[in-house]
């Protein structure tokens, strides 16, 4: 997304013009896509990494290799983050967009991110995003 678009957004909100914002949202649905969230990093030795977490003493070839995991699920936290945030964003203009874009964000909805339904309510919605969000595309 550029800057201009985020500018543009950002006084769409501000004007509280919803239809308008779904519109440029729209505009930027191939962006929306699902991440691909890498597999959980496994760790060699998990006594030593348990250790590690309580601040105790590991031995210099364990302590070499925890940046890399620690990097590793980073990266997987952030994917799943950021699938967070596309997936609410499709779905809140999924609800907010008129009739001739919904089919288009459905069939979006589908093939990209192999979703068909999704629960109306908030808390429902919120825990179906969580999930959804760190799954394997």
């Amino acid at each position: 997304m550029t800057e201009k678009t985020l500018g543009a957004l950002c006084e769409m909100v501000i004007k509280r013009e919803p239809q308008a914002m779904a519109r440029a949202l729209f505009d930027e649905l191939e962006r929306l896509g699902p991440l691909d969230v890498p597999p959980r990093p496994p760790f060699g030795n998990e006594e030593a990494l348990r250790k590690w977490q309580r601040g105790e003493h590991v031995d210099d070839i364990t302590l070499q290799s925890i940046p890399m995991w620690v990097r590793a699920n980073k990266m997987r936290r952030n994917a799943i983050e950021g699938n967070r945030v596309r997936l609410r964003c499709v779905l809140w203009m999924h609800d907010r967009l008129e009739d001739d874009f919904k089919a288009q964000l459905s069939d979006f909805l589908r093939d990209c991110w192999q979703i068909t339904e999704w629960p109306a309510d908030f808390q429902g919605r919120e825990e179906f995003v969580s999930e959804q969000s760190s799954l394997s595309r």
